[in-house]
C-alpha cells in the first residue's frame, strides 16, 4: 500500500507514513509484496514517486513544520493577546522593567498615583513637561479648579497610560530597527535597553525644576498682589485727601481779586517719613495761565508761590539783563510749571486706573515701572 499524501510505500498494517507522518487510516491493500530491507524499500519507493533526497524532503517538511507552528503560534497569541507584537523581544527589551504588567493590565496604578512624575521617570520627556506646564498654570492662575483638574488628570492618566506607552515604544523601537538596519540581534537588544526604559534622576531634576518655578512665581505673584493691593488702596485715599486739599486751595484763591478763574488743578504726595502733600493749581491771570503753589505743613495747607512774575522774567531775560537773583527767581517758577504738567500728567493716568477693575496686569506693570509714586 501507498501514503495517500506523498506515495511512500507502507508495510501492511502500518497506518502513520514514517517520511511525511500522514495517518492513513483508509487506505486501499496492495497486492505487491515488501521485499528487502525496509529502509531500502523506503527510499527506493520514495525515489520512484518524486526523485528528491530523502534529507530534502526531511528539510522541507520540518520548515513547513516550523512555520505551521509559528503561525499557529502567532495567532494564537493574537487571539489572547491585543498586545502582540512581530519585535516582541525588542518591545521587551526596550520597555524593560513592568513590561509584563504594562502588556497585560489596562490600569497603571504609578501613573494614576505619580501623574506627569511617572511619565517622565518612563522618558515621555515632552508628554511629561507639557503636563506640567498645564498642571503649573491651573497653580498658579487657576487655582479654584486646581483640584477637579488633578482628579481628572490621575484617572485619564491611570486608564490612558499603557496604551499611550506601548503605542510610542513600538514607533521606537520601528525608528531604532530602521536606523539600526543590518545589526545583529544582540547589539539591537542592548540598544532598546538603553534608549528605553527608566531615568530616575533625569525625571527628578526636571520635576524639582518645575516645582522651583512654582513656587517662585507663587511667591511673586503672591507679593505683587499684596503690594499692587496695598498700593492702589493707598492711592485711592492718597485721591481723596488731594481732593479735599484742592478744595481748600480754590477756595484761597477765589479770596483773591487778582485771580479771575480756575482752570484745573493736581496734587502729589511728598517723600519723607510724615505723609505731606504738594498742591499746584493752574488759574487765569491778567488773560494769562499761572501756576499756584501750596504744600501742607501739620495737616494744614500753606501758600507758598505762584508763576505771575515769570512772564516778566522771561522779558527780561530776553533783554539779556538778568541779575542773578532775577535769574535763580526764574528758574524757580519755571519748576513750579514744570512739575504741574508732570504731576498733572501722572495723576491723571493713576485716576484711570484707579477706576478700571482691580489687580489688572496695566496696574501691575505702572506701578513697577515708575520711579515715583505721584499719589
Amino acid at each position: 500500500m501507498k501514503c495517500k499524501k506523498c506515495g511512500k510505500r507502507l508495510k501492511e498494517q502500518e497506518k502513520f507514513c514514517t517520511i511525511c507522518g500522514y495517518y492513513n487510516d483508509d487506505v486501499e491493500q496492495n497486492s505487491e509484496q515488501v521485499n528487502g530491507d525496509l529502509l531500502d524499500n523506503d527510499i527506493g519507493s520514495y525515489s520512484e514517486v518524486n526523485n528528491t533526497n530523502l534529507n530534502d524532503i526531511i528539510s522541507i517538511n520540518s520548515a513547513k513544520s516550523y512555520e505551521k507552528n509559528k503561525n499557529d503560534k502567532a495567532k494564537n497569541s493574537i487571539e489572547e493577546n491585543d498586545f502582540y507584537y512581530e519585535n516582541e523581544n525588542f518591545l521587551e527589551a526596550y520597555i524593560g522593567e513592568d513590561y509584563k504588567q504594562i502588556k497585560k493590565w489596562p490600569f497603571n496604578i504609578w501613573a494614576f498615583l505619580l501623574n506627569w512624575m511617572y511619565l517622565l521617570y518612563r522618558k515621555l520627556y515632552v508628554t511629561g513637561i507639557v503636563g506640567l506646564f498645564i498642571t503649573g498654570i491651573f497653580i498658579v492662575f487657576v487655582r479654584k479648579y486646581l483640584i477637579v483638574f488633578s482628579l481628572v488628570v490621575m484617572v485619564f492618566l491611570g486608564f490612558s497610560f499603557n496604551y499611550y506607552y506601548t503605542f510610542v515604544a513600538k514607533k521606537k523601537v520601528e525608528k531604532i530597527l530602521k536606523r539600526m538596519e543590518g545589526t545583529d540581534n544582540f547589539t539591537l537588544l542592548n540598544i532598546m535597553k538603553e534608549e528605553g526604559g527608566v531615568n530616575a534622576p533625569m525625571a527628578l531634576a526636571i520635576y524639582a525644576t518645575f516645582l522651583l518655578i512654582i513656587f517662585f512665581c507663587l511667591v511673586n505673584f503672591k507679593v505683587n498682589n499684596n503690594h499692587n493691593t496695598k498700593y492702589w488702596k493707598e492711592n485711592s485715599e492718597n485721591k481723596a485727601n488731594c481732593g479735599y486739599l484742592v478744595k481748600l486751595a480754590y477756595m484761597d484763591i477765589q479770596s483773591q481779586n487778582n485771580v479771575s478763574e480756575v482752570l484745573s488743578a493736581t496734587c502729589k504726595i511728598t517723600k519723607g517719613a510724615i505723609k505731606e502733600y504738594e498742591i499746584y493749581v493752574k488759574a487765569l491771570y491778567e488773560e494769562r495761565d499761572i501756576y499756584i503753589y501750596y504744600v501742607t505743613e501739620n495737616k494744614k495747607i500753606i501758600y507758598k508761590d505762584n508763576t505771575s512774575d515769570l512772564f516778566n522774567l522771561e522779558l527780561i531775560q530776553a533783554n539779556m539783563s538778568l541779575t542773578p537773583e532775577q535769574s535763580l527767581r526764574m528758574n524757580s517758577l519755571k519748576g513750579i510749571k514744570t512739575n504741574y504738567q508732570d504731576i498733572y500728567i501722572k495723576s491723571e493716568k493713576e485716576d484711570e486706573l484707579i477706576n478700571k477693575k482691580k489687580n489688572n496686569q496695566e496696574k501691575l506693570n505702572y506701578i513697577f515701572e515708575k520711579e515715583e509714586i505721584v499719589r
